[in-house]
């Protein structure tokens, strides 16, 4: 039989942790959580300001950012330290359009992103990964009475060439080996062919970072 030790080592060296905690009434140190490496809550006006970096028409007014975009795709990209682990979370709704909407979740700076986000026309939450002139998209179907105005919270879990996808609390999907695990990305929002809003925008890296 392993040893106990063996089992909670190989479970750190797995999940890139720095120690695993086991409930109870445990000696030794216990960390806090780990502080946003980056986080908007979007409480000015105006301007997104220096915080982003942005492709289209982004607008800060009553703790949101909204984008507004025709066909072409509208992007803001947060300006924090490229990571390949890292904790992306925001809150979302929709206001106009039949497009789509949500996060930048990886985005390497040359050909290769994924998209995550909700399809207001098809009525599906989606998962697009692009490689150069390659693209593969996964969805899931959304209630026939899903409130759009929202809002919505969007998480992604991304730990190497593994990601997570949560709406909610429902955990929508895991892609696992599409993105290089050693090639660090930036994450973001974007909106494409509709109106729309977000409440605040959080990212948390990885402590190996």
């Amino acid at each position: 039989p392993r040893l106990l030790s063996d089992v909670l080592a190989a479970e750190i060296k797995r999940h890139k942790l720095d120690r695993v905690v086991i409930a109870g009434d445990t000696p030794g140190y216990h960390p806090p959580p780990a502080l946003p490496s980056f986080r908007d809550l979007f409480e000015s006006n105006g301007g997104p300001g220096p915080d982003w970096q942005t492709e289209g028409l982004w607008q800060k007014q009553a703790g949101l950012l909204s984008a507004s975009a025709d066909s072409q795709r509208v992007v803001a990209k947060a300006r924090v330290a490229e990571s390949r682990f890292y904790v992306l979370e925001t809150a979302l709704r929709h206001h106009d359009g039949v497009g789509r909407f949500g996060v930048l979740a990886w985005d390497d700076g040359k050909d290769s992103k994924v998209l995550v986000g909700l399809d207001r026309k098809n009525n599906r939450a989606f998962r697009t990964l692009f490689q150069g002139r390659h693209k593969r998209e996964r969805s899931s179907p959304l209630p026939d009475d899903f409130n759009w105005a929202g809002p919505h919270t969007l998480r992604i879990e991304k730990n190497g060439d593994a990601l997570k996808v949560y709406l909610g609390p429902v955990l929508l999907d895991r892609l696992g080996g599409r993105i290089p695990a050693d090639t660090p990305g930036q994450p973001g929002l974007f909106a494409e062919n509709c109106s729309a809003a977000f409440d605040s925008f959080v990212v948390t890296r990885g402590w190996a970072e």
